[in-house]
């Protein structure tokens, strides 16, 4: 009879132990990887926060290169000590270099630091990313043991693994009958030694593993939403519209960014460089008007009248049969017109051939089309003549055929398998339309404002399309989310019913908002927020209110923000603090904005008095507006309104020492400086905030800008 092999001598359990001690080992040398250029003088920092998604992550581990202050230039990522935090460090990417000092900016900020940094406070310049190797110091930092003990279960059950095969005749896998008498006790003693040996190796493994715990932490306020594939900071291809059209993103050869303040020549950025500049016709065109928010100092456009204002390149052509095609634009315009195409019309001129074309109908609805013996073309399903920023990108090849995207999404396909054959030009605002394309409009010069236009040799894939559009305006989301001011508690009030106001704030669940059961109309129109952020709610003045259920222990240092809409002539509360609970009146209340009666915005504390500032415009003309309020024992009361500071105040340098809840849109005012006629504000409400923090202003204007 075949005696039985126990399984700690099988192939499997050879497999096992091999499989966990790769495993193992794997982790210990990407730790040795992130340890060991610290003997060359390099520094270790574990990413502890979101707003470097998903070029970095929580949990990322950075190695930092130390530089000298003569090789600092713009477009380096550099990790330096924060100027506005003693003791801690920051990460952000180099944006220019003012009287010898570093101006630097988060990828997706809208504006740049306000801080300047001097050369002798910069540790060095990001070289290489390992991701979530520091997630341990994270989860340590946030007092979230699961993970942890998960992560130390994962460790003993890989130890245990990898100790598991044990190869025939070993002496641990033998009685003690099935010794050898004559076995020397030197022999059992080297077995033992080797068995405490391997031990010994796996635990130092797994110690290594646990390293990234102590690394430094950097607060990386990185806030790109940039696609870096490898592991190095060489490319940061989509934190400004240039970066996401340059070489590094989408290649173009044709890229006028339209931000000139006068003259005839828009700039070419792209590959083609000067021979493919641009020429603004002599009249129609307004020059540095507002534009999409492609970077801190990129944030103008240009404004055709649609009747004589154009642009066209000077660089004759053979119409590319291989192309992406892009804009940004807005329009009120009901009489349509050509955003961008391709014709044989020299110097502005009508075309006689034309086509590869975006064109708006007289109902705002976008068309591409191109021209092979017939006319192929793809219609948007919705208008945009709606007086917003949108973009749009057209792509094109015989093999992947007729594409159209708005706003990063796909509107539409179309099958063609060639465009028109024939040599011309690239044009802006202007050319023929004839009434054989769909939905020809009235006119084919546009009225309305365009920026960055482009053209690429390639096809964009649709992440690089959503990536295009991800380089543009910011949102209220992403200005107040993790990305942006990282507010704890964010209430975008987008819900379509129910009781519940999801707080998408770092706070998660624990501060979401509750509805009250009546007096709340949800998905009314908002303020300009972006896809999918652009609805509020509308309370009744009489009952409507939302309520956290959080509590709040006595803050003194904040910020608060909502955006609101109403013709009351009544007043009311629009967001503040307060000991009543689930929407109760309350006792003890203040650190809030209110509306009096003539629509003035008023922001108030309470410290043995009443402490107030107040907006000396009138709000309640039913248009949008942003009110924000901060307050700190070092900065004082500060009011903004629609992003302008409105009123500042160090009188007082606490607020009322109370335990109790953020409320939107009801409690007592009783009492207060020209205190209306209710303390329920009657109108319509959205993306309202609050941060533990008091926040800059130009973290203010930003919020401002996102919904504007």
């Amino acid at each position: 009879m075949t005696p039985s092999v126990p399984f700690r001598q099988t192939w499997a359990a050879l497999a096992l132990s091999a499989a966990a001690r790769v495993a193992l080992g794997v982790g210990a040398l990407l730790v040795l990887l992130s340890v060991l250029p610290t003997v060359a003088g390099w520094q270790t920092s574990v990413v502890m926060s979101g707003s470097m998604e998903p070029t970095l992550s929580p949990g990322d581990v950075t190695l930092v290169r130390p530089v000298d202050a003569a090789e600092l230039q713009t477009g380096q990522v550099v990790l330096v000590d924060d100027p506005d935090r003693p003791a801690r460090l920051r990460m952000h990417r180099v944006v220019g270099i003012e009287d010898g000092q570093l101006r630097l900016r988060g990828d997706a900020n809208p504006a740049a630091d306000s801080s300047l940094v001097a050369p002798a406070a910069v540790h060095g310049v990001g070289a290489l990313r390992l991701p979530g190797l520091g997630l341990p110091a994270v989860w340590l930092a946030e007092h979230r043991p699961a993970p942890l003990a998960g992560t130390v279960g994962v460790l003993a059950a890989l130890i245990g693994l990898a100790l598991l095969h044990r190869a025939p005749g070993r002496d641990d896998d033998r009685t003690d009958d099935d010794r050898t008498d004559g076995e020397s006790a030197a022999q059992r003693s080297r077995r033992s030694s080797g068995r405490a040996a391997r031990t010994a190796v796996l635990t130092g493994a797994v110690l290594a593993l646990a390293a990234p715990v102590a690394t430094s932490g950097a607060a990386a306020t990185f806030t790109a939403v940039t696609s870096n594939p490898t592991s190095t900071f060489a490319a940061a291809k989509y934190w400004t519209c240039a970066a996401a059209l340059g070489t590094g993103g989408a290649g173009a050869t044709v890229y006028y960014p339209l931000q000139e303040s006068r003259g005839t020549t828009a700039a070419n950025s792209g590959t083609a460089g000067s021979a493919a500049n641009g020429t603004y016709s002599g009249s129609g065109v307004t020059y540095r008007v507002a534009g999409p928010q492609c970077a801190p100092s990129v944030r103008s456009a240009i404004t055709l009248d649609g009747t004589a204002g154009q642009v066209w390149s000077n660089q004759q052509m053979a119409g590319p049969q291989t192309f992406s095609v892009q804009a940004w634009f807005t329009t009120t315009t009901t009489r349509g017109g050509k955003l961008v195409g391709f014709g044989n019309g020299a110097a502005g001129a009508a075309s006689s051939q034309y086509d590869r074309h975006v064109y708006m109908t007289n109902a705002g609805k976008l068309v591409f089309g191109v021209y092979h013996g017939t006319h192929v073309t793809i219609t948007s399903a919705a208008s945009y003549n709606d007086g917003r920023w949108h973009q749009v990108i057209a792509t094109f090849s015989g093999g992947t055929g007729m594409r159209l995207y708005v706003d990063g999404a796909l509107a539409g396909t179309a099958g063609a398998t060639a465009a028109e054959n024939t040599t011309g030009y690239w044009r802006v605002g202007y050319d023929s339309l004839d009434a054989g394309w769909a939905g020809a409009p009235a006119s084919g010069w546009f009225a309305g404002s365009l920026a960055h236009v482009a053209v690429s040799p390639s096809v964009l894939s649709a992440a690089e399309v959503a990536g295009q559009y991800g380089a543009g305006p910011l949102t209220c989301s992403t200005q107040t989310g993790p990305s942006g001011a990282a507010a704890p508690r964010y209430w975008p009030l987008q819900e379509a019913g129910g009781t519940t106001a999801v707080n998408n704030g770092s706070t998660g669940t624990v501060a979401n908002g509750t509805y009250s059961a009546g007096g709340v109309t949800f998905g009314v129109a908002g303020p300009s927020c972006g896809p999918g952020q652009s609805a509020a709610i509308r309370l009744d003045g009489a009952s409507g209110q939302v309520w956290s259920t959080q509590v709040v222990v006595n803050p003194q240092v904040f910020s608060e923000s909502i955006w609101f809409a109403t013709t009351t002539t009544r007043g009311g509360r629009l967001i503040g603090f307060s000991s009543g609970a689930n929407g109760a009146s309350s006792a003890q209340f203040d650190r809030h904005m209110y509306l009096n009666n003539a629509g003035q915005v008023y922001f108030g504390v309470y410290n043995g008095g009443m402490f107030t500032l107040n907006s000396s415009a009138s709000y309640n003309d039913g248009a949008w507006h942003l009110a924000t309020a901060s307050f700190s024992a070092t900065t004082g009361m500060r009011l903004y309104v629609d992003g302008a500071l409105a009123g500042s105040s160090t009188a007082t340098t606490l607020a009322e020492n109370t335990t109790g809840y953020w409320r939107i849109g009801y409690d007592h005012i009783g009492g207060w400086p020209s205190g209306p006629t209710s303390g329920w504000f009657a109108g319509s409400l959205a993306q309202a905030s609050v941060y533990d923090r008091v926040l800059s202003a130009a973290e203010v204007t930003a919020l401002y800008s996102a919904g504007s």
